[in-house]
């Protein structure tokens, strides 16, 4: 299992120039967005964590991770939920069931259709503007043996200073992310590269994904985000668009 999970980082890692990176947990830790206290941060701290920070400081020799500083820590939050999907997944087919839906956290696959023929439908969330605001639907689509995962910065963040800070951390700066990307919507075959791909679009925000997207055609997206006036846009891939039922 944490060789499976590993490899995906590895690869997405790769992929992403270093976008998605499971190093990146000092500084989660730090800026208060896991299970320890938050600490004070400035350059100086972001200075003193980076060198923590970089998927190529770590690799597996058969059954042993090696790190370059024992310091290291690894962070599976941004692929484990799509991955535990996949085991769900993977328990229902060994058991013979042939017709599911699985959402585990708002990561969601679907094996064939619903009794009767009808593809499955899932929501797309409309990003909030406070974390408190009541849920709203921005999208829905048609999913048949597909997975979806759905990453934003709008749920889990904190304010100080007049300054808003999510949860999503940018390896490359070891800053929370501040683009105009609320929210990034990901199919895939399978949930943990949904999952993984979700997490790297939201660190590279909308203008770097549709170059990336260009370039890996098997991969569907949508967007949403913000232009200057406040208002919110959307940007979706051909592939994306074809299973769409309705969209704001």
């Amino acid at each position: 299992m944490f060789t499976v999970i590993f490899q995906k980082a590895m690869e997405v890692s790769e992929k992403t120039q270093g976008a998605f990176d499971i190093t990146v947990g000092p500084l989660v830790n730090a800026w208060g967005f896991d299970f320890s206290n938050r600490l004070k941060m400035d350059q100086h701290k972001v200075d003193s964590l980076l060198p923590l920070v970089g998927y190529h400081k770590v690799m597996l020799d058969k059954d042993r991770l090696i790190k370059t500083d024992p310091h290291i820590q690894i962070n599976y939050n941004a692929l484990a939920q799509g991955y535990a999907v996949d085991l769900v997944a993977g328990f229902l087919d060994s058991k013979g069931i042939q017709s599911y839906l699985i959402d585990i956290g708002g990561e969601v696959l679907a094996r064939r259709t619903k009794p009767g023929g009808e593809k499955w439908s899932v929501a797309i969330e409309m990003p909030a503007k406070t974390a408190g605001d009541e849920r709203t639907i921005r999208a829905v689509i048609s999913l048949q043996d597909m997975a979806i995962s759905t990453s934003g910065s709008y749920r889990k963040f904190y304010e100080e200073n007049s300054m808003h800070y999510s949860h999503t951390i940018d390896p490359a700066n070891g800053y929370p992310v501040k683009h105009s990307t609320l929210s990034v919507s990901v199919m895939a075959k399978d949930g943990i590269t949904a999952d993984a791909y979700a997490n790297a679009f939201l660190v590279m925000g909308v203008e770097k994904g549709r170059e990336f997207l260009k370039k890996h055609p098997r991969l569907d997206a949508f967007f949403v985000y913000t232009i200057p006036d406040g208002s919110m846009k959307t940007y979706y891939t051909k592939g994306f668009e074809k299973l769409l039922k309705k969209a704001e």
